[in-house]
């Protein structure tokens, strides 16, 4: 993310609870930060530090975090750890993936690049209001020479990219409608729909927290791990009894089954938690209380990009990304991809008798073995 690349600029809108004619209740502006999607696309809760707990922490949230509080809180009971509303007050702040794309709003607006039109038709509709008077200071005022606006209180005429559209029914409208003002200026004054990505000075501050190395923010992730550390690890014996219960004809038996799933210790339960989720997506999904807090906090930790149709590919990347992946698993899903592709594509003349992984596999476990044994080496040296 690049958070320096912005400018300012006015975006106008509905009032909440409009009247017939205008006045200076019909509309609400407010400044916001306008920044290119290339700037602000990259999510950054992935690489946030790892939280570790201490004595009086105090935590809060930002927006976008799925972890169930009341599990934060049962956890951090015998902790001495809270949980605050005041982030001025927080010893640790917990931002999650999704955190960077609530504190961005991307949406489609009228821009206008004559920000003197629309000043000019304020002064028009609305002689002497403080409130039209404070809209065109602050207009005046950006570093963005636009208006911002939204469709539905615009009136006059625009160019609609394929001609003049007729006149837009709008609460600001007025006596005096765009058209009126525009006189003999080209179309091309008003653009139509184009997409503006903006942030509010509040959220930007959050993204400035998040992208700061030194800051007090933390993964969510490594949170949801803590909140789980003491609950039920899903192994092969577990996994077995899982499945039956989601192969029964019982309701109370497949919500057994995705309530140990919901809250099972996740990390070492990881290869069997996919599993569960490749074989039985259908049967989860037809439940409605996959929907609920707990479920959501487990896929938001799975961070999948299709949890419900899961490949190979994605289980195995899963792995890597939590560092779950062993040579065990890689001979399993290896020996199993292998049968699986005999079944499909064995013929009379041709066999297929081996397969190889990829390199980031390849690599991912070089890696995880040099790690493992550099350990070792330090166990006996101590």
């Amino acid at each position: 993310m690049n958070l320096s690349k912005y400018k300012t600029a006015v975006v106008i809108d509905r009032s909440p609870n409009p009247t017939d004619k205008p006045n200076d209740t019909s509309f609400d502006f407010k400044v916001v930060n306008v920044f290119e999607w290339e700037d602000v696309k990259d999510p950054i809760a992935h690489t946030l530090k790892t939280y570790t707990p201490g004595n009086k922490d105090k935590l809060f949230f930002y927006p976008g975090c799925d972890v169930p509080r009341y599990k934060v809180r049962s956890w951090a009971q015998n902790k001495n750890i809270s949980i605050t509303t005041n982030e001025a007050k927080a010893t640790h702040v917990i931002a999650g993936i999704k955190t960077v794309s609530n504190c961005v709003n991307r949406s489609n607006r009228f821009m206008s690049d004559h920000a003197d039109v629309y000043c000019n038709w304020l002064d028009k509709n609305f002689p002497g209001s403080a409130h039209a008077s404070e809209l065109k200071a602050i207009i005046k005022s950006t570093t963005y020479d636009k208006v911002l606006i939204n469709r539905t209180i615009m009136g006059g005429y625009m160019n609609s990219g394929y001609g003049t559209s007729s006149r837009h029914s709008s609460l600001l409208a007025g006596d005096y409608g765009f058209k009126e003002l525009l006189g003999d200026m080209p179309g091309s004054v008003w653009t139509t729909w184009h997409s503006v990505i903006t942030v509010t000075d509040e959220d930007l501050a959050k993204l400035n927290n998040i992208a700061y190395p030194g800051s007090i923010v933390y993964s969510e992730q490594s949170l949801i791990e803590l909140v789980n550390e003491n609950s039920a690890i899903i192994d092969q014996k577990m996994y077995i009894q899982i499945k039956t219960m989601f192969e029964s004809v019982n309701r109370e038996d497949k919500l057994m089954a995705l309530s140990i799933m919901s809250n099972c210790n996740v990390k070492p339960s990881l290869h069997f938690l996919l599993l569960l989720l490749q074989e039985f997506a259908t049967t989860i999904v037809s439940l409605k209380e996959h929907k609920h807090v707990n479920f959501k906090s487990l896929l938001k930790y799975l961070a999948l990009p299709n949890w419900d149709r899961l490949t190979v590919d994605n289980i195995i990347q899963c792995l890597m990304d939590k560092d779950e992946l062993t040579m065990q698993i890689v001979k399993e899903v290896a020996e199993g991809v292998k049968t699986t592709m005999q079944n499909a594509h064995n013929t009379t003349h041709f066999k297929i008798n081996t397969i190889t992984v990829s390199n980031d596999v390849k690599n991912h476990m070089l890696e995880k073995m040099q790690q493992e044994k550099s350990t070792q080496l330090i166990g006996k040296e101590e």
